[in-house]
């Protein structure tokens, strides 16, 4: 995982709705879906087990 596709993640899935949702308290699950299919939860997993194989 490069810190730029977190970065990208974050600037366009978290960031425009960051405020609002803390304002209110909420959290979307659906994000950690988004992360997930990104490969954001475990990157330090083999690739051939749905991570991206680096280190952190």
């Amino acid at each position: 995982m490069s810190r730029d596709m977190a970065r990208k993640f974050a600037d366009q899935e978290i960031l425009p709705t960051l405020k609002e949702n803390e304002r209110q308290e909420k959290f979307d699950p659906g994000i950690i879906k988004k992360m997930a299919s990104q490969g954001l939860l475990a990157p330090h997993m083999p690739e051939e087990h749905g991570g991206m194989g680096t280190f952190v």
